[in-house]
């Protein structure tokens, strides 16, 4: 009798209907698979663009054009900032990506404070001390005696106390002993140099005089300003100083 058919049987007892499950799930993946195998070499760095190679070493820009070729899912572009600014002399390194495959990596010098004369040539000086690479030409203030980027560190501290307190340009400046710089002052308007010896720390003596020669203008050619007591001052005419003086 179809009094049996399931379609008088309680719900919870009548027969399920399997369903097929769309056949586009499994071609999905595999779609994905497919299409990203394809795609795959496409990520990959095709083409390096370096600007500033003439502030590093020839083997960082050979390392840094090496990466053509390599995958950019595993490309650490900290770690190519940190290759490109690795010499002193680089100041700043830039790195940027630009999809599908374009490294670009832009480096700038370190800015100079000044030089120093290393062999036969130069080398600029960072404002930390640290040296900063050759530069054709030298650049002021010269730095003369100093072995240590601290020592240099401290020469710039000099330089800059004497610049703003007399408003002139210090064009070198010379470790005599640790506590006797020599500096070569130039003032605008004035065609003769200035030469004073200072100590790491102002006296005085150096504030009067810097305080004087910025209101009038330079007395003297030749200064030893390091004591607190008195003032040792030599003009155009003057003979030299003792040998006890630090000429």
């Amino acid at each position: 009798m179809s009094v049996f058919n399931g379609r008088f049987l309680p719900d919870h007892l009548r027969p399920r209907e399997r369903r097929r499950r769309p056949r586009r799930g499994v071609i999905a993946p595999a779609t994905l698979l497919a299409v990203t195998l394809v795609m795959l070499p496409m990520w990959t760095v095709q083409r390096v663009e370096v600007t500033g190679t003439e502030v590093v070493p020839p083997e960082v820009t050979t390392s840094l054009t090496s990466l053509v070729g390599h995958s950019v899912l595993l490309l650490d572009l900290d770690w190519v900032r940190q290759l490109a600014a690795g010499s002193p002399s680089v100041g700043e390194a830039q790195v940027r990506l630009d999809l599908p495959g374009s490294l670009v990596i832009g480096i700038s010098p370190q800015a100079a404070q000044g030089s120093m004369q290393i062999g036969s040539g130069w080398h600029a000086v960072a404002p930390d001390g640290r040296l900063a690479g050759p530069v054709p030409a030298p650049i002021g203030p010269r730095l003369v005696g100093f072995r240590r980027s601290a020592d240099r560190r401290a020469a710039f501290a000099v330089a800059r106390r004497l610049t703003d307190a007399t408003g002139a340009g210090v064009d070198e400046i010379r470790q005599v002993t640790p506590a006797d710089y020599r500096l070569v002052l130039s003032f605008d308007g004035v065609d003769r140099a200035v030469t004073l010896h200072v100590g790491p720390e102002a006296t005085t003596a150096e504030r009067t005089w810097c305080r004087t020669t910025k209101d009038h203008g330079p007395a003297s050619d030749w200064a030893d300003l390091r004591w607190s007591n008195r003032m040792v001052l030599r003009g155009p005419d003057s003979p030299p100083a003792g040998p006890g003086v630090g000429s």
